[in-house]
Protein backbone atom coordinates (compact mmCIF):
# COMPACT_ATOMS: atom_id res chain seq x y z
CA UNK A 1 0.00 0.00 0.00
CA UNK A 2 3.11 2.37 0.61
CA UNK A 3 3.98 1.10 -2.79
CA UNK A 4 0.39 2.39 -4.38
CA UNK A 5 0.65 5.88 -2.44
CA UNK A 6 4.25 7.08 -3.52
CA UNK A 7 2.80 6.16 -7.23
CA UNK A 8 -0.22 8.22 -6.62
CA UNK A 9 1.66 11.14 -4.91
CA UNK A 10 4.62 10.50 -8.67
CA UNK A 11 1.61 10.78 -10.89
CA UNK A 12 -0.27 13.95 -9.25
CA UNK A 13 3.34 15.68 -8.98
CA UNK A 14 3.74 15.11 -12.88
CA UNK A 15 0.77 15.78 -13.44
CA UNK A 16 0.91 19.30 -11.56
CA UNK A 17 3.94 19.82 -13.71
CA UNK A 18 1.67 19.58 -16.87
CA UNK A 19 -0.76 22.11 -16.07
CA UNK A 20 1.63 24.35 -15.04
CA UNK A 21 3.18 24.12 -18.28
CA UNK A 22 0.01 24.33 -20.11
CA UNK A 23 -0.51 27.67 -17.67
CA UNK A 24 2.99 29.48 -18.18
CA UNK A 25 3.36 32.57 -20.11
CA UNK A 26 5.81 33.05 -22.89
CA UNK A 27 9.16 33.60 -21.82
CA UNK A 28 9.66 37.63 -21.22
CA UNK A 29 12.94 37.88 -23.82
CA UNK A 30 10.74 35.97 -26.38
CA UNK A 31 8.15 38.33 -26.39
CA UNK A 32 10.09 41.52 -26.38
CA UNK A 33 12.17 39.97 -29.33
CA UNK A 34 8.83 39.08 -31.33
CA UNK A 35 7.61 43.02 -30.24
CA UNK A 36 10.86 44.24 -31.76
CA UNK A 37 10.35 43.01 -34.77
CA UNK A 38 7.03 43.78 -35.74
CA UNK A 39 7.84 47.24 -35.11
CA UNK A 40 10.22 47.09 -37.14
CA UNK A 41 8.38 45.26 -39.91
CA UNK A 42 5.67 47.59 -39.56
CA UNK A 43 8.16 50.77 -39.83
CA UNK A 44 10.05 49.28 -43.02
CA UNK A 45 6.50 48.99 -44.86
CA UNK A 46 5.40 52.52 -43.28
CA UNK A 47 8.80 53.87 -44.83
CA UNK A 48 8.42 52.82 -48.44
CA UNK A 49 4.74 53.73 -48.71
CA UNK A 50 6.00 57.67 -48.01
CA UNK A 51 9.54 57.87 -49.36
CA UNK A 52 9.58 59.38 -52.55
CA UNK A 53 12.29 58.16 -55.44
CA UNK A 54 13.98 61.03 -56.50
CA UNK A 55 15.90 59.27 -59.02
CA UNK A 56 14.91 57.00 -61.68
CA UNK A 57 16.16 56.18 -65.10
CA UNK A 58 13.17 54.29 -67.76
CA UNK A 59 14.17 52.25 -70.95
CA UNK A 60 13.58 50.05 -73.35
CA UNK A 61 14.89 46.89 -74.18
CA UNK A 62 14.85 43.13 -73.86
CA UNK A 63 16.19 40.66 -71.40
CA UNK A 64 17.80 37.96 -73.52
CA UNK A 65 19.35 34.38 -71.59
CA UNK A 66 22.74 33.52 -72.24
CA UNK A 67 22.12 30.53 -74.48
CA UNK A 68 19.71 32.83 -77.67
CA UNK A 69 22.91 35.17 -77.71
CA UNK A 70 24.66 34.72 -81.06
CA UNK A 71 27.73 35.78 -82.53
CA UNK A 72 27.03 37.02 -85.96
CA UNK A 73 29.82 38.05 -89.12
CA UNK A 74 29.39 39.91 -92.52
CA UNK A 75 29.70 36.73 -95.07
CA UNK A 76 32.59 37.68 -96.82
CA UNK A 77 34.24 39.22 -93.90
CA UNK A 78 36.63 42.54 -94.15
CA UNK A 79 37.90 45.31 -92.17
CA UNK A 80 36.00 48.55 -91.19
CA UNK A 81 37.40 51.14 -93.24
CA UNK A 82 34.45 54.24 -91.55
CA UNK A 83 31.91 54.53 -89.53
CA UNK A 84 29.08 56.26 -91.23
CA UNK A 85 26.43 56.56 -88.35
CA UNK A 86 27.09 57.51 -84.45
CA UNK A 87 25.15 56.27 -81.60
CA UNK A 88 21.50 58.00 -80.88
CA UNK A 89 21.57 58.10 -85.52
CA UNK A 90 18.16 57.76 -86.88
CA UNK A 91 18.84 55.45 -89.70
CA UNK A 92 16.42 54.47 -92.79
CA UNK A 93 16.12 51.16 -94.72
CA UNK A 94 18.33 50.63 -96.92
CA UNK A 95 20.95 53.38 -95.18
CA UNK A 96 24.88 52.56 -95.76
CA UNK A 97 25.94 51.86 -91.62
CA UNK A 98 30.05 51.54 -92.10
CA UNK A 99 32.63 51.22 -95.44
CA UNK A 100 34.55 47.79 -95.31
CA UNK A 101 38.20 48.26 -96.60
CA UNK A 102 38.34 46.50 -100.15
CA UNK A 103 42.08 44.87 -100.02
CA UNK A 104 39.97 41.57 -99.76
CA UNK A 105 37.82 41.88 -102.94
CA UNK A 106 41.13 43.06 -104.88
CA UNK A 107 42.91 40.31 -104.39
CA UNK A 108 39.65 38.00 -104.97
CA UNK A 109 39.18 39.61 -107.66
CA UNK A 110 42.94 38.74 -109.18
CA UNK A 111 42.45 35.49 -107.73
CA UNK A 112 39.89 35.05 -109.91
CA UNK A 113 41.47 36.64 -112.84
CA UNK A 114 44.25 34.26 -113.09
CA UNK A 115 42.11 31.55 -112.70
CA UNK A 116 40.40 33.04 -115.90
CA UNK A 117 43.36 33.11 -117.77
CA UNK A 118 44.09 29.59 -116.66
CA UNK A 119 41.46 28.27 -118.14
CA UNK A 120 41.31 30.08 -121.37
CA UNK A 121 44.61 29.06 -121.72
CA UNK A 122 43.88 25.17 -121.01
CA UNK A 123 40.96 25.12 -123.56
CA UNK A 124 42.30 27.01 -126.62
CA UNK A 125 45.83 24.63 -126.01
CA UNK A 126 42.80 21.99 -126.14
CA UNK A 127 41.40 23.46 -128.85
CA UNK A 128 44.56 24.05 -130.96
CA UNK A 129 45.50 19.85 -130.44
CA UNK A 130 42.20 18.66 -131.74
CA UNK A 131 42.14 20.96 -134.66
CA UNK A 132 46.09 21.42 -135.15
CA UNK A 133 45.77 25.20 -135.67
CA UNK A 134 47.96 27.00 -133.02
CA UNK A 135 46.86 30.62 -133.84
CA UNK A 136 44.86 31.55 -131.08
CA UNK A 137 47.11 29.03 -128.63
CA UNK A 138 50.03 31.93 -129.99
CA UNK A 139 47.89 34.79 -129.37
CA UNK A 140 47.21 34.17 -125.73
CA UNK A 141 50.49 32.62 -125.32
CA UNK A 142 51.99 36.23 -125.79
CA UNK A 143 49.00 37.91 -123.75
CA UNK A 144 49.58 36.12 -120.99
CA UNK A 145 53.40 35.57 -120.97
CA UNK A 146 54.56 33.63 -118.09
CA UNK A 147 51.26 31.98 -116.99
CA UNK A 148 51.28 30.32 -120.56
CA UNK A 149 54.35 28.55 -120.27
CA UNK A 150 53.44 25.80 -118.54
CA UNK A 151 50.47 25.26 -121.40
CA UNK A 152 52.83 25.83 -124.12
CA UNK A 153 54.90 22.68 -122.44
CA UNK A 154 52.17 20.58 -122.27
CA UNK A 155 51.05 21.24 -125.73
CA UNK A 156 54.35 20.36 -127.37
CA UNK A 157 54.66 17.39 -125.26
CA UNK A 158 51.14 16.30 -126.89
CA UNK A 159 52.16 17.47 -130.15
CA UNK A 160 55.20 14.85 -129.42
CA UNK A 161 53.21 12.26 -128.68
CA UNK A 162 50.75 12.29 -131.27
CA UNK A 163 53.84 12.32 -133.82
CA UNK A 164 55.17 9.29 -131.99
CA UNK A 165 52.28 7.50 -132.56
Amino acid sequence: MARNNRDKTEQLRILSQSVMLEEARTPYLIRTTMLIICLAFFIFVGWMACTKIKEMARTTGAIVPSSYVQSIQHLEGGIVKEILVRDDDAVKKGQVLLRLAGEDVRSDYGRVMTKLRLLQLRASRLRAFISGDRGEFDRLNKEYGKLSATENDILASMFDSLKRE
